[in-house]
């Protein structure tokens, strides 16, 4: 059965009395510290399943934190592709942005040199333009 890894954040400290436990249920490894209950009686401290596994072998450790670790890449690996997405979405509204404001100021040239059209038109135009690429023209 393939389990979302889940790892105990406390350090297994067997000085205070503490050991390693895996709970087949849900896939959790870490410190009995961590697990809920007390006495002989002790449950997984994600799915409340009974008595999680005390004698886990250093090669199950290895695999479950090496899966936890891939799991992380991938879920990084996704996050870049979503980033990557949007960082394309946001480049093609800029370039359209840049195209609309090329065309705007075009308009505005012609318009400047039409008949009745005065300075002040000619200057608020080309101030706009400005703003908008987000300088000075």
């Amino acid at each position: 059965m393939t389990h979302q890894v889940k790892l105990g954040t406390k350090p297994v400290n067997g000085s205070r009395g503490y050991f390693l436990c895996k709970c087949d249920e849900c896939g959790w490894l870490g410190s009995s510290e961590e697990a809920t209950g007390g006495g002989e009686l002790y449950y997984c401290p994600i799915c409340s399943a009974q008595e999680p596994d005390e004698q886990v072998g250093a090669a199950q450790v290895f695999n479950t934190m090496l899966a936890h670790i891939d799991a992380q890449a991938a879920r990084i690996a996704e996050l870049e592709l979503a980033l990557f997405a949007e960082n394309q979405k946001r480049l093609d509204v800029e370039r359209q942005r840049d195209q609309l404001l090329a065309a705007l100021e075009k308009a505005v040239v012609r318009q400047a040199y039409k008949p009745g059209s005065g300075p002040d038109w000619w200057e608020q135009g080309r101030a706009a333009i400005a703003e908008a690429k987000g300088g000075a023209s």
